[in-house]
């Protein structure tokens, strides 16, 4: 058996493999559907916002995460997209404006369907909804431990 690194917490017995989705009634064939089509939408999202390849694999990765932690049942799995999608872009240091985020995400979501464009009040609230979104990823990463190090300059 492998020695864990300094600080990871011990493995978790197989009983609380069970995500939160699964112990809210999901299948486990419906919620990797949702996994698996929701990662699509980043990754167009991501194509049609110019953005490098590695803020759209952090987006997903902070996705996968939020719902290893959160219920698909309890939250908009395209607005969490959305949030993770805006804070890896800054994290990776490839920052999109909001407001081209929500109108080309939008796109994406409903491209060949017959839905009007964002008006401003829909925008709006669309906005709101990712800013609380993006906050409650961040919230549900409290349990992992980020490493910062800092080298002097010389």
């Amino acid at each position: 058996m492998a020695d864990r690194p300094p600080g990871a917490p011990p493995p978790m017995p197989p009983s609380q493999h069970i995500s939160p989705s699964r112990r809210d009634g999901m299948s486990a064939h419906d919620e990797k559907q949702r996994r698996r089509k929701t990662c699509f939408f980043i990754d167009e999202c991501g194509v049609r916002l110019q953005l490098p390849k590695l803020p759209v694999m952090t987006a997903q990765c902070f996705f996968h995460k939020f719902f290893a932690r959160e219920s698909f049942r309890r939250h908009d799995r395209f607005v969490v997209a959305q949030a993770c999608l805006f804070l890896a872009a800054k994290v990776e240091e490839s920052a999109v404006s909001l407001r081209s985020l929500v109108r080309e995400c939008h796109g994406v979501r409903y491209a060949g369907k017959s839905r009007a464009p964002l008006d401003e009040s829909s925008e709006r609230d669309v906005k709101r909804a990712v800013v609380m979104a993006e906050r409650a990823v961040l919230y549900a990463r409290r349990g992992v431990s980020f490493r910062l190090s800092l080298r002097a300059a010389r």
